[in-house]
């Protein structure tokens, strides 16, 4: 369902702060999330298909730490890991098991298993010990154990009026406090190195400072607090789980505001009377070659 349609069918819950909100209420409201600017960005048919993009696997194991972590109750309720006795049996992965591989009666007991627990998602048991270090890891570091001690939510919920009729929506992951008073919000991140110099590139390529800025705003708008800082807390995915929480500097979240402002104003305009164009530009543009070749040749 493309932006324009959805604006017009979906629900609006009415701006404020929700706790416990499911992830199926959140994605049936209209508000525009941050991930939907940096689609406009891109070309207005991207803006135009929404932002609900098939699962990635990388997607949907930072969603299975995010609730292992932050919300036990919730994942109880919807996930259920597989027996020790498929430990090493599993195939390599659950799909195989299903598509018809049978090696003894592991599929037959895989089969009969997920009859029995149909409404929960099916987690492979090593995943359980690889989730649990994970957390562990998480939580062993002294600042990201005093933000998780600190906190007032877990998996909050923001929706704000950015202007007009549009409406924006942020899914904070832990509303905390320092030790100042100030409210503080951290995201966390699941990735393969949390080393300074991995985090920085991937908060630049992956414009986690504009999210960071966005969550912010939508943050003080719906509370009317100021907000006193964002960390993003980084945690490896394989051995040995190093995690490292990283607390975002101000003048780059002010960057971050102003595209992110510049990005509200071109969707506001475009919304008015604009035209969705399947190209990057109505010209045929030169390709150059890259200034590091150029100099290469000059050497």
């Amino acid at each position: 369902m493309d932006f324009k349609t959805r604006q017009k069918n979906e629900r609006k819950l009415g701006n404020g702060r929700f706790l416990d909100l499911s992830d199926e209420d959140y994605a049936k409201d209209r508000g525009l999330r941050r991930t939907e600017l940096l689609d406009f960005d891109r070309s207005e048919a991207h803006f135009m298909q929404g932002p609900y993009r098939p699962k990635t696997p990388d997607l949907e194991f930072g969603q299975d730490f995010h609730l292992f972590s932050l919300q036990p109750d919730v994942f109880e309720d919807n996930y259920i890991f597989l027996p020790e006795d498929f430990r090493g049996k599993s195939l390599t992965t659950n799909e195989k098991i299903e598509n018809g591989s049978n090696i003894g009666g592991v599929k037959k007991a895989y089969v009969e298993f997920k009859k029995e627990h149909q409404n929960k998602k099916i987690l492979k048991a090593e995943v359980k010990d690889q989730l649990t270090s994970m957390r562990t890891n998480m939580l062993k570091h002294d600042g990201t154990n005093s933000l998780f001690k600190n906190a007032i939510a877990h998996e909050a919920t923001c929706y704000h009026n950015i202007v007009d009729d549009l409406d924006g929506k942020s899914r904070i992951d832990v509303d905390t406090v320092a030790k100042s008073g100030w409210p503080i919000l951290v995201d966390i991140k699941t990735t393969t190195d949390a080393s300074k110099e991995a985090v920085s590139r991937s908060v630049f390529n992956y414009a986690y400072f504009r999210q960071a800025a966005y969550y912010i705003d939508s943050y003080e708008k719906v509370t009317g607090e100021k907000v006193g800082g964002f960390v993003f807390v980084f945690v490896e995915k394989s051995k040995p789980y190093n995690c490292q929480p990283y607390q975002m500097e101000r003048e780059y979240i002010e960057y971050g505001k102003k595209l992110n402002d510049l990005s509200v104003d071109s969707i506001v305009k475009w919304l008015r009377h604009g035209t969705v164009k399947p190209y990057y530009d109505e010209k045929i543009p030169v390709v150059s070659m890259p200034h590091w070749v150029k100099n290469e040749e000059d050497r």
